[in-house]
C-alpha cells in the first residue's frame, strides 16, 4: 500500500511540478516584457542636444536630464494587462505552493505509519505549512496592476522564482528514472539508501555533467543580474546604463576584476553588483572542482600510472643496486692494485702478482 501510494504521489508530484515550473516560466516572460514595454525612449535629437553632441545651445545643453529625455518609465494597456497577468500568475503559484506542501505532508504521514488522518488543523502545525508560508513570503512579490511603473522595481523579485527550476532537475536524472533498482542494490548490500531529493540529484548532474551545468549557470545567472541592473539603473540621474553595458559589468562583477569604468547609481544597483560578485567567488570555487574532476584519471588510467611508476622505481633500485656493486668491485681493485704493488716492491712486477 505504501508503495503504491508512494508512486502515486511521484506520479502527482511530477505532473505538479510541469505545472509550477510552466507558470514560473510564464511569470518570467512576462516581467522581461513589462521591463521593455514600460520604457518609453523619447526623441534621439533631444537626447543629442541634451549629450552636448550638439552644443549649439548652451542652456539647453543639461547632461543630469539627459536620462530624463533618454527615457522615462509610461503606464499604458500593455503594462497593465502584464501586471493583471503576473498577478494571476503569482495567486495560481501560491495555490499550487499550499497545495503540494499539504500533499508532501500527507504522503509523510503514510510513509510514518502514522494512524492519524491528515487535516487542515495538523497541517497548519507541521512544517510543511512553515515551508509553503515562508516561500509564498518569499516568492509572491510584485507590482500589481494600477500601480505606478515608478514601483516596477519591485517586480524584479520575480526572479527568485527560477529557484523553483529545480523542482524540475529529477525528470531529467538516470539517478531518479532509476531509483528503484538503486535501492534494491542498497538494501541486498545494507547499505544505507540515499534520499533522492533535489539535493542529491544536482550532486549526481555535477557528477556526470559539470561542465555543462557550469556553462549554463554562468550564462543564466549573468543574463538575470544583466536584466535586473538594466531596470534599476535606468533612468537615474547622470546614468547611461544600456543593456550591453549592464552585461559588461556584471560579467567584470562575477569574475572579480573590476576595472572600474562603469559603477551603479542606485541602491538596487550596488546591491546587485555585490552579490553578483559573491556569486561569481561561488561559481570559480565550483569550476575548480568541476576542472579538477575532470583531469582526475579514472580507475584504469590510475593502475596503469601505478604500473609505472612501480616500473620506474623497480629500474631506480636496479641502478642503485648496480652502481653500489661497481662501486664495491671498483674499491677491491683499488686495494688490491695496492696490495700487488706493495708485494711487487718485494719481488716480481704488479702484474705477476695480480695473475698470481
Amino acid at each position: 500500500l505504501i508503495r503504491a501510494q508512494a508512486t502515486q504521489y511521484d506520479l502527482l508530484q511530477f505532473r505538479r511540478d510541469r505545472l509550477l515550473v510552466l507558470n514560473v516560466v510564464v511569470a518570467i516572460g512576462c516581467l522581461i516584457a513589462l521591463s521593455i514595454c514600460d520604457w518609453d525612449p523619447g526623441d534621439r535629437a533631444q537626447v543629442r542636444v541634451a549629450l552636448c553632441e550638439w552644443p549649439t545651445d548652451p542652456d539647453v545643453c543639461n547632461p543630469a536630464a539627459s536620462v530624463a529625455v533618454a527615457g522615462r518609465l509610461v503606464e499604458n494597456t500593455t503594462t497593465f494587462v502584464l501586471k493583471l497577468l503576473q498577478s494571476m500568475l503569482t495567486a495560481i503559484l501560491l495555490a499550487q505552493l499550499v497545495e503540494l506542501h499539504y500533499f508532501e505532508h500527507s504522503v509523510q504521514i503514510i510513509r510514518d505509519g502514522r494512524r492519524e488522518k491528515p487535516s487542515i488543523g495538523g497541517y497548519l502545525c507541521s512544517r510543511s505549512f512553515a515551508a509553503a508560508l515562508a516561500q509564498c513570503l518569499l516568492l509572491g512579490w510584485q507590482t500589481p496592476p494600477g500601480v505606478s511603473a515608478q514601483y516596477d522595481n519591485i517586480s524584479l523579485l520575480v526572479w527568485l522564482r527560477a529557484v523553483l527550476l529545480i523542482r524540475l532537475a529529477p525528470g531529467f536524472s538516470d539517478v531518479y528514472v532509476n531509483r528503484s533498482n538503486i535501492i534494491r542494490v542498497c538494501m541486498d548490500k545494507h547499505y544505507p539508501v540515499p534520499n533522492f531529493d533535489s539535493a542529491f540529484i544536482m550532486q549526481w548532474l555535477f557528477q556526470r555533467h559539470g561542465l555543462s551545468l557550469m556553462v549554463f549557470l554562468s550564462s543564466a545567472s549573468m543574463l538575470i543580474f544583466s536584466h535586473v541592473m538594466w531596470v534599476a539603473e535606468r533612468g537615474q540621474p547622470g546614468s547611461q546604463f544600456d543593456f550591453e553595458t549592464c552585461v559588461w559589468l556584471i560579467s567584470v562583477s562575477m569574475t572579480t576584476v573590476g576595472f572600474g569604468d562603469f559603477v551603479p547609481i542606485s541602491y538596487i544597483g550596488k546591491m546587485i553588483a555585490i552579490i553578483a560578485a559573491i556569486f561569481g567567488i561561488l561559481l570559480s570555487s565550483i569550476a575548480v572542482a568541476v576542472i579538477s574532476q575532470l583531469l582526475e584519471p579514472a580507475s584504469y588510467q590510475k593502475h596503469a600510472i601505478d604500473y609505472m611508476l612501480k616500473s620506474k622505481a623497480v629500474n631506480l633500485e636496479k641502478e642503485s643496486v648496480v652502481k653500489f656493486v661497481q662501486t664495491l668491485c671498483l674499491h677491491k681493485l683499488r686495494a688490491n692494485r695496492k696490495l700487488a704493488n706493495s708485494l711487487g716492491r718485494r719481488g716480481g712486477s704488479a702484474e705477476a702478482v695480480l695473475e698470481r
